[in-house]
């Protein structure tokens, strides 16, 4: 799949997550890219895994971004309750960075239809960006790393200026 912004051309994209999390990000200056497996929702992480495995990796990781506006779907599901937090980045200056820095691939989730994924080819590259129809509300724009070696996690730099601003629940309009 191609780095490419086909979503809305939003300017930024938001990472809803925990005070520890969001602490640790600031502190080092890093992004952190997580094993999929752990995510709660497996129909989530079911093409990344199926994707590991016909490519036969060690570790897929992947950092999940929205480029939707803010909604309570996203604070509920994504931000651990009273401790949540909303990142808001520069979406231009975050993939800069990403592209000149790293080897980490991204692009925007495609939503597809069940019956149409059943029926259709799917190229194997696609794989870790395809998601269920039923959740295109969330806009998920998606980091991903791929490596030989097994792995649960990999940092990255960070350069704090891709962050626009920090809330939490109590503050609108991340």
């Amino acid at each position: 799949m191609p780095q490419s912004d086909t979503h809305s051309g939003a300017v930024t994209l938001r990472r809803y997550t925990d005070i520890p999390a969001l602490i640790y990000m600031l502190r080092k200056g890093k992004l952190t890219l997580l094993n999929p497996a752990s995510w709660d929702d497996r129909n989530d992480s079911h093409y990344i895994s199926l994707y590991k495995e016909k490519k036969q990796l060690g570790a897929v990781l992947a950092l999940c971004f929205t480029e939707a506006g803010e909604t309570y779907h996203h604070w509920r599901v994504f931000s651990s309750g009273t401790s949540g937090v909303c990142i808001r980045f520069n979406k231009t200056r975050l993939l800069e960075h990403v592209e000149e820095n790293t080897t980490i691939r991204f692009g925007p989730a495609q939503y597809r239809m069940m019956d149409h994924v059943r029926s259709s080819a799917i190229s194997i590259d696609d794989l870790p960006f395809l998601k269920r129809y039923a959740f295109r509300d969330e806009k998920e724009f998606r980091l991903l790393y791929e490596t030989k070696r097994p792995l649960q996690s990999k940092d990255f730099p960070l350069p704090l200026e891709c962050i626009d601003r920090i809330t939490d629940q109590s503050l609108p309009d991340c």
